[in-house]
């Protein structure tokens, strides 16, 4: 629909993959048979590249956490008080590019 005014592009389009380069070759063709300069655009898709395969990044963990659970049958001594106890521990995720899977674990020694 945004190139419906340009056939060029739109004929481009009706074909084009749902890809960076396929979507590049659409706006080439606007570029070139509809725009004003009528002059092929500057294309960045072959300057695009993945920087790194995945991402690992790990650290510290400190914080507080609350204990209150509301079900007698979870009544454990040392999970229902009501309270506030200081936590800390060590953590990493594994990231990929897709973001489809993330891997995260964390290592905790809680006190009180």
């Amino acid at each position: 629909m945004y190139f419906a005014d340009c056939p060029a592009a739109s004929q481009a389009a009706a074909t084009a993959a749902f890809t960076a380069g396929g979507l590049g070759r659409v706006v080439q063709a606007y570029a070139t048979a509809c725009s004003p300069a009528r002059q092929p655009a500057h294309s960045w898709v072959a300057q695009a590249a993945r920087r790194r395969r995945g991402a690992f990044q790990g650290g510290v963990l400190a914080g507080v956490r609350y204990n209150r659970l509301e079900s007698p049958a979870y009544n454990i001594a040392g999970y229902t008080d009501g309270g506030l106890h200081p936590f800390g521990g060590l953590y990493a995720e594994l990231l990929q590019p897709s973001r489809t899977t993330a891997f995260y674990g964390e290592l905790e020694r809680f006190s009180g």
